[in-house]
């Protein structure tokens, strides 16, 4: 089998190709400023398929509700800093 057919991408924003996204370091510092807030602008531009699974991994352990909390918290922190400028 050849490199090109072993390996085969869908286009960016493709509805029918699902993903599946390990998030290592979830509760990092990296993930709350940089990759989250990455993410929810992929999903609000339509770029992710609605099948699209993230599932965070970090070393502390929380229940899914304190999980979103602090994702929430943190993208709203990164829009009000784009707000002031």
């Amino acid at each position: 089998m050849s490199q090109s057919t072993a390996f085969q991408s869908a286009p960016l924003g493709d509805p029918n190709h699902a993903i599946d996204l390990a998030l290592f370091g979830a509760l990092g510092d990296l993930a709350m400023r940089k990759l989250f807030p990455a993410l929810y602008h992929l999903d609000r531009e339509g770029l992710m398929p609605e099948s699209t699974r993230i599932m965070g991994l970090a070393r502390h352990e929380h229940d899914v509700a304190s999980f979103r909390k602090m994702v929430n918290d943190a993208l709203q922190k990164k829009a009000e800093k784009q707000r002031a400028g």
